[in-house]
């Protein structure tokens, strides 16, 4: 049974908040980010091989963007009963049962690619392992947000959803390099193996996590209303809370206007007379700009305040596309993406936590996987115009549409932010 303790009893307990070195030596926090981070990095190796090996077997870029879509799919239409089940089971066998699920499916495909060569016929096994994955991406994804408070404090708890984030966006900056490399040299089974590897790696501190004391969430609130229990109960409360619709909405904006940094990279990369190797870059730059802005983020956010802060970042976010979007070298098409990624962070970590540190715990999950849906279940949709838009008006005419977006979303919270200021 996992024992529990309060605030005042945690050992590190202070009222000034802790620095991520800090945060990163905690007993409960620090294996846990460090097993996302392994995680997320597991995951690129997925997304490279499964792209490689449906184009090998079938030629086809839709195949490819159809069975690599699966997961964000999933997130879509599973997200709202993900949530619901994060609010009423325990977070943490929760997770464990998502870690098997991708573990399942990451196995079942290294096994499957060790034996069998890439051939049309195996698009639907490929298929279907890669759906154990993307359900269980699904079902982690809010869960994964909302057992962040249960593991610090909540005077730590913007600095710890910031190394969350930077969890995802370090492993973007080195994961797709890694495994291009490794699937060139030892073919796509190992990489799916590692990612097997990276799932069994977390599952473990999990599971050691059950042996720890965690923090009590706290108290919920005593209801019986039909809303509170509903599956759509974050849609209710964001429909009639200005203070979550404005960063679930933000989110959106924010969600399709970092798309082009997958879906329009290899035209980039092309247009520019190169080819995979600076779609990788277009990746890892963008990763890499996150991963260094996530240093500051507390500062700048005790100088702007929340939504400042957030509109700030999408506003940088619209700068690098900008830079970006006319580039005339890979040095320049570098430089605009880390700035992008740079702008991404801060706007995805504050929209995250003023989220976090608003809602009451009991219908936390319900919010987050909201907020999943908000920025990752969007991500067919704005591939699919992204895409169209290039197709028919241009890529330059597609970038600027990612740009105006982060703009409008950027002057609405500057706006909130003079109108309702912190």
């Amino acid at each position: 049974m996992t024992s529990s303790t309060t605030d005042m009893d945690d050992p590190a307990s202070e009222d000034r908040p802790r620095g991520a070195g800090q945060l990163l030596a905690d007993r409960r926090f620090g294996p846990y980010v460090v097993g996302q981070w392994l995680s997320n990095t597991g995951n690129w190796f997925h997304n490279v091989a499964i792209g490689i090996v449906i184009f090998q077997a079938t030629g086809s870029s839709t195949l490819v963007g159809l069975v690599g879509g699966l997961q964000y799919a999933f997130t879509l239409f599973l997200a709202p009963w993900a949530g619901q089940l994060s609010d009423r089971l325990d977070r943490r066998r929760l997770l464990v049962g998502a870690q098997l699920s991708g573990l399942g499916g990451a196995v079942g495909l290294a096994i499957l690619l060790a034996f069998v060569d890439p051939t049309p016929g195996l698009v639907w096994p490929i298929a279907l392992f890669t759906g154990f994955i993307g359900a269980g991406y699904a079902i982690g994804l809010p869960t994964l947000q909302a057992y962040v408070p249960s593991l610090v404090p909540r005077r730590d708890l913007a600095q710890a959803i910031a190394l969350n984030s930077v969890t995802f966006n370090l492993a973007r900056a080195i994961g797709p390099a890694l495994a291009g490399g490794l699937v060139a040299a030892a073919g796509a089974a190992v990489a799916f193996g590692v990612n097997a590897t990276s799932f069994a790696i977390f599952l473990g501190v999990l599971l050691w996590l059950g042996r720890q004391r965690v923090l009590a969430p706290p108290e919920p609130h005593e209801t019986s209303s039909e809303e509170s229990r509903s599956v759509w109960a974050g849609l209710a409360l964001a429909r009639r809370d200005r203070a979550v619709a404005v960063p679930m909405l933000a989110t959106v904006a924010l969600g399709f206007a970092t798309d082009p940094v997958l879906t329009l990279a290899p035209a980039l990369a092309d247009r520019l007379g190169s080819g995979a190797a600076l779609v990788g870059g277009i990746g890892s730059a963008f990763g890499a700009g996150a991963t260094i802005s996530s240093l500051a983020v507390q500062r700048v956010r005790a100088r702007l305040g929340a939504r400042l802060q957030a509109g700030a970042g999408l506003g940088v976010l619209s700068v690098g596309l900008s830079v970006g979007a006319l580039a005339s070298n890979p040095v320049v098409l570098l430089a605009g993406m880390t700035v992008a990624g740079a702008g991404f962070l801060h706007a995805t970590t504050t929209l995250n936590t003023t989220l976090q540190l608003y809602v009451d715990d009991h219908i936390r999950g319900r919010v987050m996987a909201l907020w999943g849906m908000a920025f990752l279940g969007v991500r067919p949709i704005a591939a699919g115009l992204d895409g169209a838009i290039a197709d028919r008006a241009g890529l330059t005419v597609a970038m600027f549409t990612a740009v105006t977006i982060a703009a409008v979303a950027a002057m609405a919270l500057l706006r909130e932010s003079i109108q309702r200021p912190q």
